[in-house]
């Protein structure tokens, strides 16, 4: 977990996509060392596969 500010916070959600649809931005509920915490998280909207990198030419 991080502290962060407000710009942070918006950069995150610039960063993840949550403009274009591709994260969605939800609070959690996290314990840590005795003490509960809400916590701002991204879900994937819509997962794509995993793809594996091609191998190399050499």
């Amino acid at each position: 977990m991080y502290k962060v500010s407000q710009p942070a916070i918006d950069y995150l959600y610039e960063r993840e996509g949550v403009h274009i649809g591709a994260y969605r931005p939800m609070i959690i509920n996290v314990s840590c060392q005795g003490i509960n915490y809400r916590v701002l998280s991204f879900s994937v909207i819509n997962k794509q596969e995993d793809k594996v990198p091609p191998a190399p030419l050499c």
